[in-house]
């Protein structure tokens, strides 16, 4: 026979597809990178114990190999047979062997490879719009619009924390706003982008008109966002110009936006549920809102009118609560565009 040699090709050939799937992983996700750092070690590991074996029973090949498929003829079939057996060992054995140490494979994997740290992995908040989902064009209909979901509550967070940076006086949210609004503009032209891939399927006519109304309401978030951004510019002028709002109109803004996050709850419920019964209590909520607002407003330029408050005053809390009212429509809509 031939002796060991070719089976060294196929150990190396093996080690080889490996760093192949490895170098392929880099882009990839944390657990693609370490299931192809799993596939490596368990190659190698298994290469090292084969080379061993083959090092020190050198007849191995003509041994074990030729006793199953004698090759009467060098180069004949059963010389490839016995290549093709041995790949086929070699991956039983493996896989045998280091079936009880998986964990430990798993555990080197997760140290090798830590997971990425929160600041420098940059969720998508759209989740994962996968291009394959896209043959099944209402199947992938169905996932974008349970996710345009999860984006309607990352604006009202944005639109959360700019309010209560200003009732707390704090600048420093702003930062978070500009950050969170960044990703929604991110959000926003990946769900449209998809969209416009979705209509380019073949749709039926509930999907088609899901789609349009998808482009609307993906607006509307983006604009929740940007009425966050406001709120924190009215907040930088309240601490620079060292205003002054009384506590009963700071409480009464409060339990304005209270309301809205009552508002938020029951839109996001009608969206998801697409629940026209609950419209009508949203829309009572709704006009609970404005005449909040009108109220707030009516008494602040009456204090203004009196002498009481100083303009400028009156310029940073009639566009606070303007813009919050703005935000209750934008809300509003989302929950009507099940309609």
């Amino acid at each position: 026979g031939g002796g060991n040699a070719p089976l060294y090709i196929i150990i190396g050939s093996n080690i080889g597809t490996c760093v192949t799937a490895l170098i392929s992983s880099l882009g990839a996700s944390t657990n693609a990178k370490r299931a192809a750092l799993i596939h490596f070690m368990f190659n190698l590991f298994g290469a090292v114990i084969f080379m061993i074996i083959l090092v020190c029973w050198t007849g191995f090949a003509d041994t074990v190999l030729a006793g199953i498929f004698p090759a009467e003829r060098p180069g004949g079939i059963e010389a490839t047979l016995q290549i093709a057996t041995f790949h086929t060992l070699f991956n039983v054995v493996n896989a045998l062997l280091f079936l009880p140490f998986i964990k430990v494979f798993v555990w080197l994997a997760e140290h090798i490879i830590p997971e990425k740290k929160k600041a420098e992995k940059k969720e998508d908040i759209f989740g994962d719009l996968d291009e394959r989902l896209l043959r099944s064009p209402s199947v992938a209909l169905g996932f974008l619009y349970q996710q345009t979901g999860k984006v309607f509550s990352f604006s009202m967070d944005t639109l959360t924390a700019a309010f209560g940076g200003f009732i707390a006086k704090d600048e420093r949210v702003a930062h978070r706003v500009a950050e969170q609004n960044a990703e929604l503009a991110e959000a926003n032209k990946k769900g449209v982008s998809y969209l416009v891939k979705l209509s380019a399927s073949p749709l039926v006519i509930e999907d088609e008109q899901t789609v349009s109304t998808l482009h609307y309401v993906l607006n509307d978030i983006v604009r929740i966002g940007e009425l966050a951004d406001n709120v924190t510019k009215y907040t930088r002028h309240y601490v620079e110009d060292e205003l002054v709002f009384s506590d009963e109109f700071l409480e009464m803004t409060q339990a304005m936006f209270e309301k809205i996050k009552r508002l938020y709850a029951l839109a996001l419920e009608i969206f998801l549920q697409k629940d026209r019964e609950k419209l009508s209590e949203l829309d009572a909520l709704e006009d609970e809102i404005d005449a909040a607002r009108r109220v707030l407003v009516e008494r602040h330029i009456k204090r203004l009118n009196e002498g009481r408050c100083q303009p400028q005053n009156a310029s940073v809390f009639i566009n606070l609560v303007g813009n919050l009212e703005r935000a209750a429509d934008h809300i509003t809509f989302i929950a009507h565009s099940i309609e």
